[in-house]
Order: structure tokens, then sequence, then C-alpha cells
């Protein structure tokens, strides 16, 4: 709830402030998995280069696709906006929305790795564990400017004047709520990295996982514009990448054991 930081004389949001830890945080989670200068048969600078377009990958895709997201209210308010060109820059900047950084981040990270002849599985489960890692920490930064709020409730937060949300009104902590699930798949996928001879299922199982939570905590959300034919663009988003979680492990199984007799 702290919209922006003031450290001395630096004044910083709250939301970049974190945004620049989970990317540390990341960089450092990669830094250790790659520890020798290989994992599997990827290369160090390569890994680096990935985990690089990665980063540019997630900033634009979320953009962009953030702009989709707030162009139904600009639309309605076109006349407003017309007016005022600034206002207008201003709204298709506004915000940023996960899912479209992450589905740029993949194909970019697919197209990179078949261009130069990577084993998908291997970057798969070496750079999987960071997204959680980062989006954990992304999360804590909406909570810090008032983005990305939930619904009213009895025993919510109360955010001050001057942040995102609506202030004075309790509501329900979506932000730290999905924090939390973030770091806990972040917990479960790095242990199972070790762990698994089968490094292809890092990334379904991450698909999933995240796709199931993001579908229900869509329900406490109370940021507006958001519904697309009863439930928000982030339910509909979730219930396409569970069903390509489930396609890619179906698909690998069949090939790694064939069709039952």
């Amino acid at each position: 709830m702290y919209p922006v930081l003031h450290i001395g004389d630096l004044h910083v949001t709250g939301y970049w402030l974190m945004t620049a830890l989970g990317v540390a945080a990341a960089a450092s989670y990669v830094a250790l998995t790659c520890r020798g200068g290989k994992v599997g048969q990827v290369a160090w600078y390569h890994m680096w280069t990935l985990f690089c377009i990665a980063l540019m990958a997630a900033f634009i895709g979320g953009k962009l696709a953030g702009m989709l997201v707030n162009a139904p209210g600009i639309l309605r308010d076109w006349r407003v906006y017309k007016a005022d060109p600034a206002a207008l820059w201003a709204a298709l900047t506004a915000g940023r929305s996960f899912y479209g950084g992450f589905l740029l981040l993949v194909a970019s990270l697919w197209w990179y790795s078949r261009a130069n002849g990577l084993p998908l599985d291997d970057v798969g489960a070496i750079l999987t564990p960071s997204v959680p890692l980062y989006a954990a920490f992304g999360r804590v930064g909406c909570f810090l400017g008032g983005c990305c709020y939930g619904v009213p409730v009895s025993w919510g937060v109360v955010f001050p004047e001057g942040s995102l949300a609506p202030a004075g009104v309790p509501l329900f902590p979506s932000q730290l709520a999905e924090a939390a699930v973030q770091f806990l798949l972040f917990i479960v996928l790095a242990v199972l990295t070790r762990r698994i001879r089968q490094k292809w299922l890092i990334f379904p199982l991450y698909l999933g996982g995240y796709a199931v939570m993001r579908f229900l905590l869509e329900f406490w959300r109370g940021d507006p514009e958001r519904g697309v034919w009863l439930l928000s663009a982030g339910q509909w988003t979730s219930m396409l990448l569970l069903a390509v979680a489930a396609i890619i492990v179906w698909t690998r199984l069949h090939k790694q054991y064939g069709a039952p007799a």
C-alpha cells in the first residue's frame, strides 16, 4: 500500500521496485541452476540469452495485452479521450497483463530454442520455475500500488488515498493471495526440476497449476473492465492454457508409451 517509496532523495514506485527484485531473484535462481557451465545440453550463454529474451517478451507482451484489456473502456468513453490525447495515451499504457507477457515469452523462447537447436525440455525445466518466482514479487508490487485489487469484503485490506484501488473500502487481498500461490509453485517446481527425470513435465505442471489458481482467484478480483461473456478474460485464458497443458501431457505420454493395447 505504498504506491511511491521514498528512499532518501530517490522516489520509486513500489511496483517497479518489486519488479526489479523479482528479476534479480529469477536471475539468481537461473544462475544457481546453471552453476557449472551447463545444465543438460544448454550452454550458459544460451541460458542468459534466453533469460534476456524472456524479460523483453514479458514486458512487451504484457503491455500489448494490457492495451487490449483497456480498449473496451476507452471505446466507451471515446469522446472524452478524443479531446485529450494525453489521457488517451495514459489509459492505453496504464496496465499490464501477466498472461499477455507469458504467452509472448513462451513463443519467443520456443523460437530461439528451435532456431539454435536447443532441447526444449531442458530449457523449460531451467527457466519455468523462475517465472512464478518473478511473478510472486510482481504481485506484491501490485499490492503496493493498489492495482489488481479484490472485491469488497468485511475483513479485507483498506487502501489509502492515492493508490489505484478504491480508498477506504475493505478489499480482498487478491494480489497477496496470488503472490503466495506463485511462490508455492516456484518451490514445488524447483524441487521437481532436480528430482524427476522427465524434465518436460515441469512446464505443463506450471501451466496447469497457475491456470487453475488464476481461474479461481478471478472470482475475487474487483478491478473493472474485465468481463467477457460471463467470465473474465483471465478465466477464458486460464481454461485455454489448462487445455494446452493437458494436450502437452497427453501427447508426450502417448509418444513415450504408445497407444494402449
